[in-house]
């Protein structure tokens, strides 16, 4: 070699030097086909049960409010994310969101793919602990009821969607293979325990933490020597809520990594909580900045996503108008929506209503499938960083990742190894068959 390239600098190792570029791969995992199709499916299932809900207890006035701006079709405040701003600005008493009363909906979203995506499938746990907060509000039992249902199918739901697409995301980010629809159905059906329990521990602890300090009132703050033996003992009543808030601070902050331990390790639900815990307290800085890096990257992502749906139900609309004449227009009536409307202004009969219906259908589902992105994303995103803080605590290098084999129950040892008629080494069924031909 010339001594004169001994110097020179051939290769930059950028992913060495920076390895938070992982970060960037997670929006193309995350607009795959498998983990949109689950996400968008996910997506749907969650509020769909979030309504069946809201009917079971459309008694509560609270709870109907929630559900009564979509006209009894939450599924579409998903679609709404992704709905063209101009047609819903037309008229700001009709669109479908991102106005003060369906902000309060648990149904309603916004196109955050991180920020919101954690806030929305967060939502019903912190209703739960902030039903009796905020002035003019008193417990009722129905609320809490709500809220823990919902939060239980949340959970429920993707315990199955987000264990799918952190398997699909881990494997790729890792070592760069596909896992298939068997592989991410196989993890699921063999951790779904494990993904659905993770979350729910330290809700445990909470409740058990709240239990004891309850029970502690119970007894002695309903007399005067209760009081001042309450006051002897607040301490540890103090060191109690002390506790609690680090659970619920760690759970709030690692719920997303716990899916990810899971489908990176194949751990259990223990371990999972544990490296959630020490990765968010160990490293809160490198937590934040790689939240960040996912923050910016999924916005620009959604940009390019929403602006493909717009143009592909642009250009369908607006090639069936140039052929027939008409127009699709905003209409209030019976509900906010984009609907057809002949040249000759002939109105639309019963058929050609549904026909409306069908039209809007398919293209809310378009929609949806880009509202599926917000969440195939957010988990996408929850497996890298999980593998950065995981390198950056564990010292565990990125490209490694437990994978699941077929045969793995069945143990392979070396060959048995004999000799042949010659007294050469010989595996020992090479040594029958040897004998056979000689035969």
């Amino acid at each position: 070699m010339n001594e004169d390239d001994r110097g020179t600098l051939r290769v930059v190792a950028w992913s060495e030097l920076f390895p938070w570029l992982l970060l960037v791969r997670c929006f193309r995992i995350s607009i795959g086909l498998r983990p949109l199709l689950l996400s968008s499916a996910a997506a749907v299932a969650m509020v769909l049960g979030w309504s069946l809900f809201g009917l079971l207890f459309s008694g509560n006035a609270e709870v109907a409010a929630q559900h009564a701006a979509y006209n009894g079709c939450s599924w579409n405040s998903l679609a709404a994310v992704a709905d063209d701003p101009g047609i819903l600005a037309l008229d700001k008493r009709f669109r479908r969101s991102a106005d003060d009363e369906n902000a309060r909906s648990i149904v309603h979203r916004d196109a955050n793919p991180v920020l919101g995506t954690w806030e929305h499938l967060s939502r019903p746990f912190r209703e739960i602990f902030t039903l009796n907060m905020g002035a003019g509000k008193t417990f009722r039992a129905s609320n809490l009821a709500y809220s823990l249902l919902c939060a239980l199918w949340a959970l429920a739901v993707w315990a199955i969607a987000g264990a799918a697409v952190t398997r699909h995301a881990a494997v790729q980010l890792a070592c760069g293979e596909r896992v298939g629809w068997g592989g991410m159905i196989g993890c699921v059906r063999s951790r779904w325990r494990a993904y659905a329990w993770a979350p729910l521990l330290p809700l445990i602890g909470v409740l058990f933490g709240t239990a004891l300090i309850a029970v502690l009132g119970l007894v002695l703050m309903r007399w005067n020597v209760g009081l001042f033996a309450a006051g002897l003992l607040w301490p540890l009543v103090l060191a109690g809520g002390f506790l609690m808030t680090l659970l619920l601070v760690g759970l709030a902050l690692g719920w997303p990594l716990m899916f990810a331990a899971i489908s990176t390790e194949g751990t259990d639900s223990f371990d999972a909580v544990s490296r959630s815990y020490a990765y968010v307290f160990q490293r809160p800085l490198h937590y934040l900045f790689y939240a960040g890096v996912v923050t910016i990257v999924g916005l620009l992502g959604w940009v390019l996503v929403f602006g493909f749906v717009q143009v592909i139900i642009a250009l369908a609309q607006g090639a069936a108008c140039w052929g027939s004449g008409g127009q699709f227009a905003f209409a209030a009536e019976p509900f906010p929506h984009v609907a057809y409307q002949f040249a000759g202004g002939n109105p639309t009969s019963h058929l050609g209503w549904l026909g409306d219906l069908l039209i809007r259908a398919w293209s809310d589902c378009a929609r949806l499938l880009a509202v599926g992105y917000l969440y195939s994303f957010f988990w996408v995103s929850a497996a890298g960083v999980y593998l950065l803080l995981r390198r950056d605590v564990d010292d565990t290098e990125l490209d490694e990742v437990y994978l699941e084999d077929s045969g793995a129950d069945e143990t392979i040892g070396l060959p048995e190894i004999g000799k042949d008629q010659a007294g050469a080494p010989i595996v020992n069924g090479e040594a029958n068959h040897h004998l056979s031909e000689t035969e």
